[in-house]
């Protein structure tokens, strides 16, 4: 095994330990295809898989074997009896590969007991689907009842609970369910925070963005002509009404691939949502440790002016938070007021997390406050800076003097700093 590097690892935890305590009591839905169970990776996605269950999120997996059968695919109807036959077969012995594959990966605790446990038992109660759209849906069933008590049961004590497609009726008969279908019953009974899809290979249409809310991914069905990528799309419409806060589709032909997109902010796979990850807020006083970490090691290399948390604390209506994922990864200071009639502004206390300085975020900063300054009848802006001068003039900013600042500012400049006062008429 190639060794790993202790450094690495260090700043793996550091940087997901954000999400590790998030993510803690969530219920999250994993759909798996089961050609991913014949895939020789299969161990080292149930390894993951028992890890998260490990931290304390409540896991839910679907067998997905759709794929593998024609009369199987999207909104087709007929469920020959030869067909049920080989699709009570493959669920049998998927089934099994996936008790395997996720036990395999459980550890003995100190106890001498084996955690996570897979469980597996009739949770839903199908009945037939009768006669759709004047034809007969043989073999095919809908959601009578779920076991929810037994299902919530078995989460709270760190189970992993395994659903399967083909469920039974009251009389014993076997009827399919369609994975639509399941997790949209599932979601009304118990609220999911993440629905995860795990694939082989991600869908040529995701591959182009990494995040999507759902009205760009309308958009995006109106711009696609591929049939195949077509239903992909309004499978995943089918669910953004359920009201999952946030669906992942995940190519699992990395090694680590489910790691890779919930503890990292760039992922692996693609991240749909109903409104986009990235936003700019005012700040208030739930913010103040980020903002203190994020602009500590700018204090440090003398870029930034010392803050105190308790003037941050006093001044925090005056900040402004750029959050990912509602984490805050930027933050930037803009304090507009008026001497002798003439309204003014400032900006100041520009900092982004050092991981990610090149996504351009201090310009989208810097970009909002601005049009927040204009809203307000703000003429001119200005701002000190000792290190960031160029960076500044790329944004449209101009040398200026001392003798141009408000006269209040103007009795404050520190003239051992030597700021390059910066203006830029908006």
């Amino acid at each position: 095994m190639e060794e790993i590097k202790s450094n690495n690892v260090a700043s793996f935890l550091r940087y997901s330990a954000d999400y590790i305590k998030s993510f803690k009591e969530q219920t999250f839905v994993l759909c798996v295809k089961n050609s991913l169970l014949d895939n020789n990776s299969v161990s080292n996605v149930a390894s993951d898989i028992n890890l998260l269950s490990s931290l304390g999120i409540s896991i839910i997996v679907i067998i997905d074997i759709s794929d593998e059968f024609s009369c199987l695919s999207y909104k087709k109807t007929n469920i020959s009896d030869s067909d049920l036959e080989n699709i009570t077969k493959a669920n049998a012995k998927y089934l099994l590969d996936a008790v395997k594959k996720l036990s395999s990966g459980s550890i003995i605790n100190s106890e001498n007991k084996i955690f996570p446990l897979v469980t597996f038992s009739n949770l839903i109660i199908s009945k037939p689907k009768g006669i759709e759209n004047g034809i007969l849906q043989d073999h095919q069933g809908e959601i009578r009842s779920i076991d929810t008590k037994t299902i919530y049961d078995r989460l709270d004590s760190g189970e992993i609970v395994l659903i399967s497609p083909l469920t039974f009726s009251s009389t014993n008969e076997a009827l399919y369910l369609n994975i639509e279908s399941i997790i949209s019953a599932i979601s009304k009974k118990i609220f999911i925070d993440k629905l995860i899809f795990l694939n082989n290979n991600l869908d040529n249409i995701f591959t182009s963005d990494n995040e999507l809310t759902y009205k760009e991914l309308k958009s995006l069905k109106k711009r696609t002509k591929n049939k195949n990528s077509l239903n992909e799309i309004n499978k995943i419409l089918e669910f953004c009404v359920l009201e999952i806060p946030k669906i992942h589709i995940v190519p699992c032909n990395t090694d680590g691939a489910i790691l890779i997109e919930l503890f990292t902010k760039k992922g692996i796979g693609c991240i749909i949502t109903n409104n986009p990850l990235s936003n700019i807020r005012v700040a208030d006083l739930k913010d103040v440790n980020s903002i203190i970490k994020i602009i500590e090691p700018h204090e440090k290399s003398g870029a930034l002016v010392k803050r105190s948390r308790e003037l941050i604390e006093i001044e925090i209506n005056k900040f402004f938070v750029y959050t990912y994922d509602n984490f805050v990864i930027g933050t930037g200071f803009l304090n507009i007021f008026t001497e002798k009639k003439v309204i003014y502004a400032e900006i100041g206390c520009i900092a982004v997390h050092n991981e990610h300085q090149k996504n351009s975020i201090g310009k989208q900063l810097i970009s909002h406050l601005e049009k927040i300054a204009s809203k307000k009848k703000v003429k001119s802006i200005f701002l000190l800076t000792t290190k960031s001068k160029s960076w500044f003039l790329n944004l449209g900013y101009k040398v200026s003097n001392i003798a141009n600042l408000p006269s209040t500012k103007n009795k404050l400049y520190n003239k051992k700093r030597n700021s390059v006062v910066l203006l830029k008429k908006l």
